[in-house]
Formats: C-alpha cells, sequence, structure tokens
C-alpha cells in the first residue's frame, strides 16, 4: 500500500468525514439529474434515465413531459443536454 485509501484502491473504506462536509453519501439508484434537453428547437425540463444506458456513449436517455403531461422518453445526444442539478 502505498499511502492510499482502501477505497482508491478499489475497496470499500471510507475515511472518517470532516462534520462541516458539503455533501452526503447516497447510493447510486437514488440520483436524479435534472437536466435541460432541446427537442425540435425547443428546451423542455427532464431527467437522465439512469436504469438506461444508450449503446452509443455520446448519446443519452431522458424522461420529459409531453404537452399533455404524459411521461415521454427520448434519445438525445449528449451535447443538447444542460446538468441543472443533481439531487439524491
Amino acid at each position: 500500500n502505498s499511502g492510499k485509501d482502501k477505497d482508491e484502491e478499489g475497496g470499500d473504506a471510507l475515511p472518517p468525514l470532516p462534520k462541516d462536509k458539503e455533501w452526503k453519501n447516497v447510493r447510486a439508484d437514488s440520483l436524479i439529474f435534472a437536466v435541460n434537453v432541446n427537442l425540435d428547437g425547443e428546451t423542455k425540463r427532464g431527467v437522465i434515465m439512469t436504469d438506461r444506458v444508450a449503446l452509443v456513449p455520446s448519446t443519452v436517455w431522458v424522461k420529459t413531459l409531453d404537452g399533455e403531461g404524459k411521461e415521454k422518453h427520448v434519445h438525445v445526444p449528449v451535447s443538447d443536454i444542460e446538468l441543472l442539478s443533481v439531487e439524491g
């Protein structure tokens, strides 16, 4: 061991954190990535679908709402989204 934490070596040990930290531990499957997505020249708000990974790495699946409030899944280039927030 070269003085690195086990975490960097692939283990699961985490170093103690200061009480005034500006973040919290969350499970990866509870993350919500809110984005703006450009669809047909119009900007829509949505969330990245973390349970679905596109086969083309430069694209992403986004869940939005259509004009009637129905859930719509769109497959778009990563360059067409703007990351707004990450929540967990």
